[in-house]
């Protein structure tokens, strides 16, 4: 029997130490050179779930974020992992930014995850297997869509994608194949592919387009070129950052273009933005001495990866374009052939939905429960007085913040003609100015 100590003092067990050794400092060099270190805690107040579903006779999954202030036809962002990535890795690689974003503004955030940690994006030569095996990720991204529809009730006309690298490519696959389907897209570091190596059905059409590119990235190079990721080169080359931003503004019809430049803590330009408005919005983010990376003050990027940028957040810069091409539109409606319901009370769609608004600074008297036969005819009156001023307008425009009554109504100020009808109709001694704990008597 060989004794411990002759094991020991072998050769090859030195060898097999060595070897041990050597794999466990050749992980931690990996781990360090390609972790993004989080500087924050995830929100405390969501849910976190992972869901499964069959496409392709292929089990895929989406992570989806649920904030506790989601409410129905609320906006859907997903946000897609790059390259060897997954869902899970995301949030962190984002530095949770869009999760505190939507405990804030109550949006869905999907993570949805690539098949073997790739996306099957634009570039025809690229060698990971979704690629090779032409893995159907718009139909994927369909079928995800129209399940969080029906489990969170999101509203289809407000998605906005969002992706990393590889998945900023898928980003560019999305706005090439469904323009159509979606509100706003952005890519972090991501250029598109050159002509010859762009296999997309490409619609040409315009849409909302975000590109964050850093100026040193040394993976998607600014200035176009090979894609090299630790010796592959099989993604094939790309065009410039700016070209890329051509491509995508003249689609559009513009009628403004501008620059507009970032400073650090020191007065330095940290981030040049190019910005094309018209028929539809399209921006260039070039982050100065910035990598491979997603902008944020919250999390610091992979060291492969190049110079993090914590002069913007790319989760708020995404939502501020979201919220100027989501700005909320006010209609009056007719139901029951009557704009309002009553002095004070008036049907209306904000973006499609239907609901109300209640006129701020004005009481009128009631029609449904009246207390006695004076208010009912005077409330009627107010009615009919607030329909005519309605149908004889020439101008009509809301002052809202959105906020809500306990009924659900929207409070607003009414302008018609430049004047403020709550003020008209109180001045017609139709109605009061609205006390909170003076209800006007109509009966006395």
């Amino acid at each position: 029997m060989i004794s411990l100590k002759k094991v020991i003092d072998s050769k090859y067990f030195i060898f097999f130490i060595g070897i041990v050794f050597g794999i466990h400092l050749a992980l931690a060099v990996f781990n360090y050179y390609t972790t993004a270190e989080v500087l924050i805690d995830p929100p405390s107040q969501g849910l976190y779930k992972t869901y499964s579903f069959t496409h392709d006779d292929l089990t895929r999954i989406y992570d989806v974020y649920i904030p506790s202030s989601l409410k129905n036809e609320a906006p859907a962002f997903f946000v897609f992992h790059g390259s060897r990535g997954s869902a899970e890795e995301m949030r962190v690689f984002t530095g949770y930014d869009f999760e505190y974003l939507a405990e804030e503004k109550g949006f869905l955030i999907v993570y949805p995850q690539g098949y073997k940690n790739h996306w099957n994006d634009c570039r025809g030569t690229a060698d990971y297997k979704a690629n090779e095996s032409d893995i159907d990720d718009v139909g994927y991204f369909k079928q995800v869509v129209k399940l969080i529809k029906k489990d969170f009730m999101i509203n289809t006309n407000r998605i906005v994608v969002s992706g990393m690298s590889n998945g900023g490519h898928m980003v560019f696959k999305l706005a090439h194949e469904i323009p159509e389907d979606i509100l706003l897209y952005a890519a972090f570091a991501a250029n598109l592919p050159i002509e010859e190596n762009n296999d997309c059905f490409r619609s040409n059409r315009e849409v909302n387009m975000l590109i964050f590119n850093g100026a040193v990235d040394p993976i998607n190079p600014h200035e176009g070129g090979i894609v090299s990721i630790l010796g592959n080169d099989s993604r094939g080359f790309v065009i410039s950052s700016d070209e890329t931003y051509n491509y995508w503004r003249d689609l559009t019809s513009m009628d403004a273009e501008k620059i507009i430049t970032f400073t650090n803590s020191d007065g330095e330009t940290s981030i040049i933005k190019k910005e094309s408005k018209g028929s539809k919005l399209v921006s260039l983010y070039t982050l100065i001495n910035g990598g491979h990376v997603y902008a944020s003050p919250n999390v610091l990027p992979p060291r492969f990866s190049g110079e993090g940028v914590k002069d913007i957040n790319n989760a708020e810069e995404i939502y501020l374009a979201y919220s100027q091409l989501d700005e909320k539109k006010i209609v009056l409606r007719k139901y029951n052939d009557q704009y309002c319901y009553d002095g004070d009370t008036c049907y209306v769609t904000v973006n499609g939905v239907n609901t109300k608004i209640r006129l701020l600074e004005l009481d009128t008297p009631e029609i449904s429960k009246p207390k006695c036969d004076a208010e009912y005819k005077l409330g009627l009156e107010a009615r009919d007085y607030l329909n005519s001023l309605i149908a004889n307008a020439a101008t009509i425009e809301f002052k809202t913040d959105y906020t809500e009554d306990y009924f659900g109504r929207i409070l607003a100020y009414l302008i018609i003609d430049g004047e403020d009808v709550s003020a008209k109709i109180v001045k017609n001694s139709l109605g009061v100015v609205y006390e909170r704990n003076n209800k006007q008597d109509w009966c006395s």
